[in-house]
């Protein structure tokens, strides 16, 4: 019968109330960290100390090893009873008492280790002569049982029944199994029953040849076979050290306690820096070192006086790194940030699983800090490992993903912050993001790197366009917009392609093009603003790069021979160069849109030809001042020329002579408007401009200050029988600007006409050398 969550606890017993003293907090802070026993002696040493106490508060059977667990771990909460246990005894009477409550250690641990041989020899000499009896009697059985029935007419082994149903047997307890063990001929009968098969004596002889070895050697040396859960490994011998605060711990013998530490180079300690960096944090209202307005180290926290430089990395204390990534409670000049996001998702799960409240989450911008303000903690914590100065576990951390900021972190570097519990919440209420991010493998207790990441990787998560929107959603409630850095969204990209293991394949650039695209839309749907192409290219630009590198490992950046995988990765996959990818939608963009501009000029042109009537004659009014002529369009006999949506540039006045000008008839090698516009675009025809006879015409300072703006005259048409491409030909020549040349010395003009002193020759249109060709765009 099955029982609920609520059953159960009214099933079980009241638990009894255990108080602690400092004695026993020393006692099991010295056994879990200063030797080296296995669960159980561990509580069978701590409940052989402190039997009396433990008896009075009604616990009969010991401490369970939970409660001890339970209670160790309150020193990470910094509890005041449990920060004078893990450090150094301050007084005298403190070291007497310790140096006791070792020595208590020992002799237990010493007391126990010798009974424990004896029972064993007791143990050994009663089962052997058990064994003894044992295997007589069962020769004796095994007699009978042959000299009774004859082989002949004994059942076959594939139709041996057992005494009782295999559906209805429940599970069997150790000691059940210890009583009555079970025979490898009757698993193998249950093996047949459960197919429904009858099997031959080959067959089972097959069957039987495909158990291990290892289990056989088991099953014949004792009743019960048990199954190896885990390979012990080889123990190396270790004997006990002091360090010089006075704790004790064991070592290999071979190895020695380096307390000196060697300088950190500057490249190892502030590498590559990432772009976007997070902060998990509690509110505390009594003190405001943690806070919105940013954040500040507990050294430097309302000091009166506070260092202006960073240090150099050679020049940093070694005992400020050691007690920071101890995880001491010491004031140290650094603040922890971490560049990972997978890893920040999971501490925020192991805080609420923890009961933690009032958690709240910081998105640092690097741009906004100092750059020599920032160190990589990995080349610290193997600067500071020889010296086996940590404690609780912190020599395994190695601090890959961890940034140690000195001093302060400004209100200015922060782009967002939020409580912690809004991003599981956000994350559990999407299905799209929850199916991506898979919250419930990060739940788990096993390790991140060597269980969790490789799980998340067995998934098969493919990047499309289905998973790209919750990557979009995850960098917006991050507090990412449109306009942010594309340093910042390239970060979270990366950060979820890789740390989730999402599956990238092989995809063409047009496919590429998509997914940004997709990726693009999404993220700007949101922007608080107006939002320009150039920004859409910059995401999607962003977007790529992202996923480019994720393909490469954790801090590829920071090691020589990673670097290159993660670039051949890439390039297997078409992101070899993600700014090429945007740059050749970006240049078909641009060729599509100068084409059709080409064909929808060609086609107002070829439309407007035909409505303009033969000019007869060529009409021009003179202004009251200059001899200039104005194309009138609302004269009679004279019309405008045809509007195009480059009026501005086309229709620029042109100072030309009043004469008739007259032009061959040009070959009729028109091409298509569709053949025209891809050459037009793809290369542009060579313009030629004619020669002419240039005369330089000087002006007085004088004529100069008086005529600052000249006039030009409008281009006007001669009458005549030309066709209709004579007509656009002389349009399109006529609405041609004129061509300046820079003033030469005064001279004598040969002709003896006036000149006008303006110092720019304009180009007379009357006088050319060939002749324009409209359909070649050219002059021949």
């Amino acid at each position: 019968m099955a029982f609920t969550a609520n059953q159960k606890r009214k099933l079980t017993p009241t638990t009894h109330k255990l108080t602690w003293s400092h004695e026993m907090r020393v006692v099991l802070y010295m056994i879990f960290e200063e030797f080296v026993f296995d669960k159980a002696k561990k509580k069978e040493i701590f409940d052989t100390i402190f039997r009396e106490h433990i008896a009075k508060c009604g616990l009969t059977d010991g401490v369970p090893f939970s409660r001890l667990t339970v209670q160790l771990s309150e020193r990470r909460k910094h509890v005041a009873n449990w920060t004078i246990v893990c450090q150094p005894p301050a007084s005298d009477a403190e070291k007497r008492l310790r140096a006791e409550l070792k020595q208590k250690i020992e002799n237990v641990a010493r007391f126990e280790a010798t009974q424990a041989c004896q029972d064993e020899r007791q143990v050994q000499g009663g089962s052997s002569a058990h064994r003894g009896t044992s295997r007589a009697h069962a020769s004796q059985v095994a007699e009978a049982s042959n000299s009774e029935v004859p082989l002949s007419a004994q059942a076959a082994i594939g139709h041996w029944q057992p005494d009782t149903p295999i559906a209805s047997r429940g599970k069997r307890s150790r000691r059940d199994s210890a009583a009555a063990p079970r025979p490898k001929r009757q698993q193998l009968n249950e093996m047949v029953l459960a197919q429904g098969t009858i099997l031959h004596h080959r067959q089972l002889n097959r069957q039987g040849a495909s158990t291990s070895t290892s289990t056989r050697k088991a099953s014949s040396s004792s009743g019960l076979a048990r199954t190896p859960t885990k390979i012990v490994r080889k123990m190396i011998p270790k004997s006990p050290r002091t360090r010089r605060d006075g704790t004790v711990i064991r070592i290999p013998d071979q190895e020695e306690i380096n307390v000196e530490v060697a300088p950190v180079s500057q490249h190892l300690a502030q590498p590559d820096l990432p772009e976007l960096l997070f902060r998990w944090w509690k509110k505390d209202p009594e003190c405001d070192r943690d806070s919105e307005n940013g954040f500040w180290s507990r050294k430097h926290h309302k000091s009166n006086a506070i260092p202006l430089t960073p240090p150099k990395a050679c020049s940093i204390d070694a005992t400020d790194i050691l007690n920071h990534l101890d995880r001491k409670t010491k004031e140290t000049p650094f603040i922890s940030t971490t560049d990972r996001l997978l890893w920040i998702v999971q501490r925020i799960i192991k805080g609420i699983q923890a009961g933690q409240e009032d958690m709240y989450l910081s998105v640092i911008s690097v741009k906004e800090l100092d750059p020599r303000a920032v160190f990589h903690a990995r080349a610290f914590h193997d600067a500071v490992r020889p010296t086996r100065g940590f404690s609780n576990g912190a020599q395994n951390y190695r601090g890959c993903s961890e940034w140690l900021v000195w001093r302060d972190i400004p209100k200015r570097a922060i782009i967002h912050t939020f409580e912690a519990t809004e991003l599981i919440d956000m994350i559990d209420s999407n299905p799209g993001i929850a199916s991506v991010l898979r919250l419930e493998v990060l739940r788990g207790r096993e390790c991140l790197n060597t269980k969790k990441v490789p799980l998340l990787r067995r998934h098969k998560i493919a990047l499309s366009a289905d998973t790209i929107p919750a990557i979009a959603n995850v960098a917006i409630f991050l507090g990412l917009n449109a306009h942010s850095a594309m340093e910042h969204i390239t970060h979270i990209v990366r950060d979820i392609v890789e740390g989730w293991g999402l599956t990238l394949k092989k995809q063409t650039e047009q496919d590429w093009q998509h997914l940004a695209g997709v990726f693009e839309e999404e993220f700007c749907r949101h922007s608080p603003s107006p939002i320009t192409l150039r920004t859409r290219v910059c995401v999607q630009t962003a977007f790529l790069s992202g996923v480019a590198a994720g393909t490469g490992k954790v801090n590829y950046r920071f090691k020589s021979d990673l670097l290159p995988q993660q670039q051949e990765r890439a390039a297997l996959l078409g992101l070899a160069s993600p700014a090429v990818v945007v740059a050749h939608s970006l240049d078909g963009a641009k060729l599509t849109v100068l084409a059709r501009e080409k064909a929808q000029q060609r086609r107002l042109l070829q439309s407007q030809a035909p409505l303009q009537p033969l000019l007869e004659d060529t009409q021009t009014l003179y202004g009251e001042d200059q001899d200039e002529g104005v194309l009138n369009g609302d004269e009679p006999g004279h019309h405008a020329p045809p509007e195009d949506a480059n009026d501005d540039d086309m229709f620029n006045p042109i100072k030309r002579r009043s004469e008739k000008v007259t032009r061959q008839p040009a070959p009729s090698t028109r091409l298509s408007v569709e053949q025209g516009d891809i050459e037009a675009v793809a290369k542009p025809a060579e313009r030629h401009r004619p020669r002419h006879r240039h005369r330089p015409r000087s002006r007085s300072p004088q004529d100069q200050r008086q005529r600052k703006h000249p006039r030009r005259a409008q281009p006007t048409f001669a009458v005549g029988d030309d066709s209709e491409d004579e007509l656009i030909a002389e349009y399109r020549r006529a609405s041609q600007p004129r061509q300046a040349v820079p003033m030469t010395p005064p001279t004598t003009d040969p002709a003896g006409e006036e000149s006008d002193g303006e110092g720019i020759l304009y180009v007379e249109s009357g006088e050319s050398d060939g002749e324009f060709d409209d359909e070649n765009d050219e002059w021949t």
